[in-house]
């Protein structure tokens, strides 16, 4: 899962590590060069939002339920 609006709470709006394009890069490399038969989602959320967090608990409920 790619927490689109960032990995951490640093990077909350206004935060101390707000950078958007090295988060860019980041996501573009894990695109690129992630296996296929693995699924990759997106969220628009901070990983500590509650949108990141029901995205995850859905996806391993897929998997493990």
């Amino acid at each position: 899962m790619l927490p689109l609006r960032g990995c951490s709470s640093y990077e909350l709006t206004d935060g101390p590590f707000v950078d958007a394009e090295a988060d860019a890069a980041l996501f573009d490399a894990i695109r690129a060069n992630l296996r296929r038969d693995i699924d990759l989602r997106e969220v628009d959320a901070n990983v500590n939002d509650h949108a990141a967090a029901d995205e995850i608990l859905g996806a391993f409920l897929e998997l493990y339920a």
